[in-house]
């Protein structure tokens, strides 16, 4: 409750956020005076307060805006104080105040999760080191005014290459050509993607907590089942906060069926950390090693190491860069030619734009190499290499029901010493989301 007290304050005291020429030691006094007088519910005057204040500044469209988004939230009128704020944003998203009270508010009318992804942006963005410090406390007191939930999703997913697949009708091996079946050529399709997430959470401590997560997942490709996929995931993750560092870890388990036909269980266990090394950059790390029990294809029984490490740094909270490298290692039992090593590495620029464009765009290379040879007797271990770009895009002003939709593209090309292992695919995600 402290938290969220020192948190409002701060609401006054950011205030005078953005470009502007005037004192911001006037405008703070005005904004104060005005904050206090909403809170009385005179918001004629506080109006009147707040347009003298700002009278010829360029950003006091913003303010006043502010002010009445302050005001439909002391009427109760939550939900149009989201618009307000989100508007605001749409045309600066750079104005922190805004931010704060979205945050505020959609934690108000429930939207735990819309709120802890614009506390984040804060924590990470903002230049005020209080700001950012109680933005980090109210996001844990947002999660723990809410021990439990459920969050789900639909998306559609058209892809030229359903399956990863050959787009050659043949390739060459040992100086010999082979027919490429039809089931191994690349087959284009339209999917459709549902899943649904539940956790619940205990606070073990002011720093420690547990969470229990479970999701399904179902992606349903017309022209058939065969490449239809549905998984089962839970996990349990015990957190802990030690200043700058936070450190999670515990077990992991999902089930998934192809075709509508069990085909793994993995079970295992999953770590992970992150640490702000600078007022605007965070480290993070972890990995997640598992067991590999194919119901299908028990040949590729084993074990599989998914390893990441990567940094991300907020130039201010509407431009951020994250880089992150990628390590995958995978032993079967029996068949070292599927055993490999991959690395990948990832660049991707998250932006808002004035005029409510948010965009993310990302750039990943990486390569697959196998142990042993690909076939007996033919000297050649594979070796593929791969790279991607891909970009997603939503607009603020494009909402309803507290849902935008987000239109996600990539395309991803791959080439190999065997060719088979050659292809090239264009895949695009159409969702909605609140994380906006």
């Amino acid at each position: 409750m402290l938290a969220r007290l020192l948190f409002c304050a701060l609401v006054t005291l950011a205030l005078p956020a953005g470009a502007s020429a005037a004192p911001v030691a006037s405008l703070g006094k005005e904004a104060a005076q005005a904050t206090v007088l909403v809170a009385r519910g005179d918001f004629a005057a506080a109006r009147e307060k707040l347009r003298a204040a700002v009278a010829g500044r360029p950003d006091a469209a913003l303010h006043l805006a502010q002010l009445e988004g302050l005001i439909l939230r002391r009427q109760g009128l939550n939900r149009e104080a989201v618009q307000v704020f989100r508007f605001i944003l749409s045309r600066e998203p750079n104005f922190t105040p805004a931010r704060i009270e979205l945050s505020r508010t959609l934690a108000e009318i429930g939207d735990a999760d819309a709120a802890i992804h614009q506390l984040q942006i804060i924590e990470l963005g903002s230049d005020d080191p209080e700001i950012r410090r109680q933005a980090r406390a109210y996001s844990g007191d947002v999660r723990s005014q809410r021990p439990y939930g459920f969050s789900g999703y639909i998306s559609i997913l058209p892809s030229t290459n359903v399956n990863k697949g050959s787009g050659k009708e043949t390739f060459t091996l040992g100086g010999m050509e082979f027919v490429i079946d039809d089931e191994s050529r690349e087959a284009s399709g339209v999917g459709v993607g549902v899943g649904g997430q539940a956790y619940r959470a205990f606070t073990i401590d002011a720093l420690t907590r547990l969470t229990w997560t479970g999701a399904v997942d179902l992606k349903k490709y017309s022209g058939g089942d065969d490449y239809d996929e549905i998984a089962f995931s839970t996990n349990l993750s015990l957190a802990r906060r030690f200043g700058r560092i936070q450190l999670e870890a515990g077990p992991t388990m999902d089930y998934r069926l192809m075709a509508w036909t069990p085909y793994a269980l993995r079970y295992g266990l999953t770590v992970g950390g992150t640490i702000d090394v600078a007022p605007h950059t965070r480290l993070y790390a972890g990995g997640t090693g598992l067991v590999q029990d194919f119901q299908a294809v028990s040949y590729r029984d084993g074990w599989i190491f998914l390893g990441y490490a990567g940094v991300r740094h907020s130039f201010s909270p509407a431009l951020a860069l994250s880089v992150t490298g990628k390590y995958t290692v995978e032993r079967t039992k029996d068949r070292t030619d599927l055993d490999h090593d991959d690395m990948e590495l990832t660049a991707q620029i998250d932006r808002e734009w004035r005029g409510g464009l948010v965009t993310g765009l990302a750039l990943a290379a990486g390569e697959h190499q196998y142990r042993d040879e690909f076939a007996p007797g033919s000297g050649i271990a594979r070796e593929d290499s791969f790279w991607s770009a891909g970009l997603t895009i939503l607009n603020r002003n494009w909402s309803f029901s507290g849902f935008s939709p987000r239109l996600s593209y990539e395309y991803t090309r791959q080439k190999s010493n065997i060719s088979f292992y050659d292809y090239d695919s264009h895949d695009v995600n159409l969702s909605l989301t609140k994380l906006f």
